[in-house]
């Protein structure tokens, strides 16, 4: 792995932060620094080249609906589980 040895700092609100911590932990990443180090990279690398705030709308756009959709197959799968369950069948 590349040595990191440069600090980039910013301040987030109480709020942010609480969200930040909460998208670590439902994503299995262990730092703050660490998801916003990803998230950075994924914006700056996507497709070889910084986006457009045009690009970027319809980009994040699209990352919404597909995870739109998978929060709805998520939820489907849970409903069916838990009709299983009640039914004797789990």
């Amino acid at each position: 792995m590349e040595k990191l040895d440069r600090i980039v700092s910013f301040r987030v609100s109480w709020d942010e932060y609480q969200r930040l911590l909460q998208v670590c932990a439902a994503c299995n990443i262990r730092t703050i620094s660490e998801l916003t180090r990803r998230a950075l990279q994924e914006w700056v690398n996507h497709r070889g080249e910084a986006r457009e705030p045009n690009d970027q709308l319809s980009y994040l756009t699209h990352r919404i609906e597909a995870l739109e959709r998978r929060v709805s197959e998520v939820a489907a799968q849970v409903d069916q589980l838990m009709r299983g369950v009640r039914n004797g069948r789990a």
